[in-house]
């Protein structure tokens, strides 16, 4: 809420009378700090997993419960981003090297490969689990697939679906900018020959490229004419984490640290690494790194927020971050409803 809106109300108990306090809005600061100290105390006693094959946990194993409950390391890692938030990334520092030393002990795969990031049974589909720390599932089976909702509606159209656009897409000239490694297993054009590789598009010979890198479809059915969507929000996951842990590194100094934790993302894309040689500076090519593995996951406008708190890339996000113009505007049904709170300055 505070990456959306900023200054929000603080509200720490509820209201079990139906009575709706108005309550102005909190610094976003103390926010996160309240959140951040929540966290610290609850970790201690979280579990790495709940559940095993012989010791069910309320008749389900740690694969269920890793896709609904909190563990140490789900912790840790909304830890990681509240501090990153703020630019305390010594904070991030920590909370990220103890994510990438304890992952083993839930069980899941550091690097998710190429076709179990992108495959109808992958990382996006509520039947597997490796290398998820946080997401919010949507199974089919559960009733909880929707036909709205989900990046699918969006994203995908014929001939996956039966519609015939997509209502947003990544135009060609963007795609094969930010993929600009042919050998890049996500998405590279064969300068030979021409021809394409890619885990993340579907149609691209077509006038317009469908991002088909989260199509969980009537739950793993590829079934165009029932568009009933299952795919996980993922909040983060491992490689994410490693990342986020390379741009922390590189905040902090530690170029060689930084470069290996980055490279180890690359290698695994099929990429060239990232060497004292190469001539983009060493932070833009982790946020570039950022925006191809993660795509289409929710990271772009906070990673760019951060990017150009770090340093001036985009004068008009720059303009936007000292304004208060990152924040969006308070709806008027919210503002009726509680008059202690203000709009954001910018909107006013």
């Amino acid at each position: 809420m505070t990456r959306i809106w900023g200054d929000v109300p603080l509200i720490t108990k509820s209201f079990d009378d139906g009575s709706f306090e108005h309550r102005p809005k909190t610094d976003s600061q103390t926010v996160l700090n309240f959140a951040e100290s929540e966290l610290l105390t609850a970790v201690v006693d979280l579990p790495y997993t709940y559940g095993t094959s012989t010791v069910l946990y309320y008749g389900q194993t740690n694969s269920y419960w890793r896709k609904a409950l909190f563990n140490k390391l789900t912790a840790y890692a909304v830890l990681a981003h509240i501090a990153a938030w703020q630019g305390k990334y010594i904070n991030v520092d920590t909370y990220t090297q103890f994510i990438l030393n304890n992952y083993t002990n839930i069980s899941i795969d550091y690097i998710t490969n190429i076709g179990n990031l992108t495959g109808l049974s992958g990382i996006f589909s509520n039947n597997y689990s490796g290398g998820q720390l946080l997401s919010i599932p949507a199974p089919y089976i559960y009733g909880e697939a929707t036909a709205t909702g989900h990046i699918e509606e969006l994203t995908l159209a014929e001939p996956l679906i039966t519609k015939q656009r997509p209502d947003i897409y990544v135009p060609k000239d963007s795609i094969v900018k930010i993929f600009d490694d042919i050998n890049d297993t996500r998405f590279g054009i064969d300068t030979i020959s021409g021809l394409t590789r890619t885990n993340y598009f579907t149609n691209y010979s077509g006038e317009i490229p469908i991002f088909s890198k989260i199509k969980i479809i009537r739950d793993g059915v590829s079934d165009g004419a029932y568009g009933v969507f299952g795919s996980n929000l993922i909040f983060t996951r491992l490689e994410e984490i490693a990342l986020l842990r390379a741009e922390a590194l590189a905040v902090l100094g530690s170029r060689d640290d930084a470069i290996t934790m980055l490279n180890r993302v690359k290698i695994n894309r099929g990429v060239r690494t990232y060497s004292i040689a190469s001539t983009t500076p060493l932070i833009d090519e982790i946020f570039n790194e950022r925006r191809r593995e993660l795509m289409g996951e929710g990271w772009r406008w906070y990673d760019q927020v951060r990017l150009n708190k770090l340093k001036n890339v985009n004068p008009e996000i720059v303009r936007l971050i000292e304004q208060g113009g990152i924040y969006w505007p308070i709806s008027t049904e919210v503002l009726n409803k509680n008059t202690a709170i203000e709009q954001n300055d910018y909107w006013k």
